[in-house]
């Protein structure tokens, strides 16, 4: 049986300033065999926070049995309670490669099949206790420039000795000292133009001045 698999990616945090974290939900899409893989994401690498530079979660796993059988998929908060810190995978500066399980290939055992023809969602399609499948958390340098940049993510997939490849973009924005004080360099400038207001309101009190002076005189004396 053929396979066919693509990523779906949510970007939560597309504008942020220096020194946020970047989150990225990650969904698997398809169907067929579970293939060999591998997922591997980049960035730039002034972008990114060097002493912690963030992690990938997941939660998603397969229970086993005492001879190593897999007896079925374990998701969402009885995963993540049961699994701890097993969940997550530190980023690494240059890019980070990550494996799903096999739980992400998996029918979620509570869809039926519609009729002949329909197929039962994913596990890795769906959100487990609200949790996404996979969550990618990016920590920025606080001293990264402004401007925008962009996260990819990359699939490949070998299926009957095919290599498939779907690669998705993150657009990212880092938000520059204007932007993130837009109300405050906006209050500052209307107070420094005051003087040069009043200068202006007071050359034109003294031309009215002079001109109804003058009117006066004409009509009066």
């Amino acid at each position: 049986m053929n396979s066919k698999y693509e990523m779906e990616i949510n970007t939560l945090t597309p504008n942020i300033k220096p020194g946020d974290s970047i989150e990225i939900e990650l969904f698997l899409r398809g169907y067929g065999n579970t293939p060999q893989h591998k997922i591997f994401i980049t960035y730039p690498k002034y972008l990114i926070n060097e002493t912690d530079p963030g992690h990938i979660s997941h939660c998603i796993g397969v229970e086993v049995d005492p001879q190593g059988n897999v007896v079925g998929p374990v998701t969402g908060e009885p995963y993540l309670s049961k699994a701890g810190e097993k969940t997550r995978q530190l980023l690494t500066i240059e890019g980070t490669y990550y494996i799903l399980n096999t739980g992400y290939y998996m029918e979620n055992p509570s869809d039926d099949k519609i009729g002949d023809i329909g197929l039962p969602r994913l596990l890795g399609e769906m959100r487990h206790n609200k949790i996404p499948p996979i969550l990618i958390k990016i920590n920025t340098s606080s001293s990264v420039p402004s401007g925008n940049y962009e996260v990819k993510i990359s699939l490949i997939y070998v299926d009957e000795k095919e290599v498939n490849i779907d690669i998705k973009s993150s657009n990212i924005h880092i938000k520059s000292y204007g932007e993130l004080h837009s109300k405050k360099i906006s209050i500052v400038g209307l107070i420094l133009s005051l003087p040069l207001l009043e200068n202006i309101l007071s050359i034109l009190y003294e031309g009215w001045k002079g001109i109804l002076t003058s009117l006066y005189t004409l009509f009066f004396n």
